[in-house]
């Protein structure tokens, strides 16, 4: 929820965990009088690693008094709320990645078959030993070995923190990074990246000293140790843990047209743990490429993209990229937006643009297809286990022909990640359907209910409210087989 003004990026922020039927039939799963809206977490800040175990403990006690065989928890969100609860490290911990042991200096390794996989039993036996561990430097040590934390998810028996972790479609696939950054249409400007690139070398110097958590959190984990001092046991500091499985009403925002800086202020440690910083949410921010040296579309080739959007005749339920692509008016595209414009506006117009061009144009259509064909089998409501093989291989080849294109480019988590979506379609299946495009869309809907300024009672106005939403949906419905069925005896 934006406060005053949207530029100045004040929010109110509170979670939301969600429950949804993967039983149902899937056009009627994520309808308002399916959603189980489990809970809210309480403004006026979204919950921080410290905080969110009280949140978390409370879920686990409501999830085991439905403890069924056969339940499958599968956590649906976007990359830092997934890394949360589940205890795993973030985009910056030596072991980043939620299904494999491959190290940060390793990122670039793309031998899918030498990479040494996590097994359940051994991540739940590493989070109990995080747990048991009396003191900070115990618990820091086993962290940066092991890369897991402990949460309370780990109580219950059946959840695996591997296999049940939905890589998000929209997030992992859909975040833009290759329009922006590859091909310079929304590239932010050299002075801008100068800019991330110093905050980044200062992250770097405070990660190396161990002080790179905010301020909040310090303060926060500063409290928690002292009470934990004066006690016996030091249960609440023990459950510490990131958020889970919530889809915060800030990821909404940064869904909108919206595109602002976060100015933190210079922030001085205080004597906390020294665990490894967190990412801030919102998009992937690696290091800047060097403007001056990179790709960037002619002016004709932009005109013609241009020219197509408004052109393309696509269904009305479709929403199109802006027809003023690349200029900073029309803001931060949304997930669909991108989606659309490369599955359906570029294939249209490059293979015209590149196709008789130079040698280094021909390699770009190249990469183009591959991101293609591996984004479409993202996206497509069938799979099999030979579609998942087809999705490596071009996934792997646009990861070559990146190191190729564009030499100074890193690689970045993201691009790691993805290539476990294979593994993830031959257990899950159609990846699309487990998206996080639902949670957006509730966001947006509890985001938009009037609260009249009243934030001591956000949280309980928008239960209510969602409430009595399903129960119209509900009564609407009713009310529509009544009426058919009423037509059929009359006839």
């Amino acid at each position: 929820m934006l406060l005053l003004n949207k530029y100045v990026g004040k929010v109110v922020s509170c979670g939301a965990l969600v429950l949804y039927c993967l039983n149902l039939p899937l056009e009627i799963h994520f309808l308002p009088e399916n959603v189980f809206l489990l809970g809210m977490m309480p403004s006026p800040e979204e919950a921080t690693v410290w905080t969110i175990v009280h949140f978390l403990d409370t879920v686990r006690k409501i999830i085991m008094e439905f403890n069924l065989p056969g339940q499958i928890l599968a956590l649906i969100a976007d990359l830092q709320a997934s890394k949360k609860i589940s205890g795993f490290g973030s985009i910056t911990a030596n072991y980043f990645c939620t299904y494999c042991l491959c190290h940060k200096k390793n990122i670039e390794d793309l031998n899918y078959t030498s990479w040494v996989h996590r097994v359940a039993a051994t991540v739940r036996e590493q989070a109990q030993r995080w747990h048991d561990a009396i003191t900070i430097t115990e618990k820091n040590g086993l962290f940066l070995t092991t890369g897991v934390r402990w949460t309370p998810m780990y109580d219950i028996p059946y959840w695996n923190p591997v296999q049940y972790m939905i890589l998000g479609f929209m997030h992992n696939i859909l975040e833009g990074h290759h329009l922006r950054e590859l091909w310079g249409i929304g590239r932010k400007k050299e002075q801008k990246n100068k800019k991330v690139l110093k905050s980044k070398a200062e992250e770097s110097e405070q990660e190396e000293s161990g002080q790179g958590e905010s301020k909040q959190e310090q303060e926060e984990g500063s409290s928690e140790l002292t009470d934990a001092s004066t006690e016996e046991e030091t249960s609440d500091f023990e459950k510490f843990s990131e958020q889970g499985s919530t889809s915060s009403i800030r990821d909404q925002i940064s869904d909108m047209d919206i595109e602002s800086e976060d100015e933190d202020e210079e922030l001085t440690p205080k004597a906390v743990p020294e665990f490894e910083p967190e990412e801030n949410e919102g998009e992937e921010e690696g290091p800047p490429i060097n403007v001056k040296n990179a790709f960037k579309f002619k002016d004709e080739q932009l005109t013609a993209i241009r020219l197509c959007i408004s052109k393309v005749m696509l269904p009305t339920w479709v929403e199109k990229p802006p027809r003023n692509l690349g200029e900073p008016k029309h803001g931060k595209l949304k997930a669909h937006q991108y989606l659309v414009l490369f599955t359906v506006i570029l294939p249209l117009v490059l293979p015209e643009l590149w196709h008789n061009g130079d040698a280094n144009e021909k390699k770009m259509l190249e990469c183009f297809c591959d991101l293609l064909a591996s984004t479409n089998i993202m996206a497509a409501y069938s799979t099999s286990n030979a579609e998942a093989d087809k999705y490596m291989f071009h996934f792997v080849k646009y990861q070559k022909a990146i190191k190729e294109l564009h030499p100074g480019h890193p690689s970045r988590p993201n691009h790691h990640y993805a290539m476990h979506n294979s593994d993830q379609l031959k257990f899950w299946g159609p990846l699309s359907t487990l998206s996080e495009f639902p949670g957006e869309r509730l966001n947006g809907e509890l985001g938009d209910i009037p609260t009249n300024n009243h934030f001591s009672d956000m949280e309980l106005t928008m239960l209510r409210q969602y409430g009595r939403k399903a129960k119209l949906s509900i009564f609407s419905t009713v009310t529509t087989q009544t009426e058919k069925i009423s037509c059929k005896l009359n006839k």
